[in-house]
């Protein structure tokens, strides 16, 4: 259930008013993602400005009790689609800014505002091949596609090769490492670099056919083809 609370903003911004919408499904639940700060604020009208003087956050949640304040960079429908963890006192308000924005309710594709984003299981969220990051609280491209390779490589620095090879251990391992994209390959190679090198073809998605060796679910390239994603957080 949603409450309207008016909360009048400062002079110089763009509305008189604005309203903050109480969502009293949250209630003594501390919301674990999205989550872009957490401040003291003496009361409820103190933190809801810390998130209006935020341009990225979209709704925040006060504790009465111990005085926290956290802004989201997402508006949130119900605690059954996020991750919480119980905590007393707790309550989440969204800002006028969250309508039509990460996290909030849609019926189609064209109701997300948010670049990149799109209507998935009635929630905007990032669309496909996208990821959000928690650096520039955006969705940015992950998945870049299916690439040929050879013996000269694609991709030519930190090669991993594992056994229990997955995607998200060899973008992390480039990650770690610095480089801005990594990829799989053979089921359980894993490439980094610094840029996809444009000497080597772009190829259908089914071309990069090879199970990884630590998860039968995802697609670790194939043979002489490469995954390949952006390592960005």
């Amino acid at each position: 259930m949603m409450y309207v609370v008016k909360q009048k903003q400062f002079v110089n911004s763009r509305c008189e008013e604005c309203e903050v919408r109480y969502v009293q499904s949250f209630d003594d639940l501390m919301i674990l993602k999205y989550k872009m700060w957490t401040r003291q604020a003496p009361r409820q009208d103190q933190c809801y400005r810390l998130c209006q003087l935020d341009v990225p956050c979209l709704s925040f949640q006060y504790n009465e009790v111990t005085k926290l304040c956290r802004g989201y960079a997402s508006g949130f429908t119900s605690p059954t689609v996020v991750q919480t963890s119980a905590e007393n006192g707790t309550k989440l308000y969204l800002t006028c800014r969250a309508t039509n924005q990460m996290g909030s309710a849609c019926a189609l594709a064209g109701d997300c505002l948010a670049p990149a984003t799109g209507c998935v299981d009635g929630i905007c969220n990032c669309s496909t091949d996208h990821k959000y990051s928690m650096h520039t609280w955006s969705c940015f491209k992950y998945y870049h596609g299916c690439f040929t390779d050879n013996d000269s490589r694609i991709m030519d620095y930190a090669h991993l090769e594992w056994t229990n090879m997955t995607n998200d251990i060899c973008i992390s391992h480039c990650r770690i490492l610095g480089y801005p994209y990594a990829g799989t390959e053979h089921s359980q190679q894993c490439f980094c670099d610094n840029a996809i090198s444009p000497a080597y073809p772009k190829l259908p998605d089914d071309r990069c056919n090879y199970e990884c060796a630590g998860d039968a679910q995802q697609i670790c390239g194939g043979f002489y083809t490469i995954s390949i994603y952006a390592t960005q957080q």
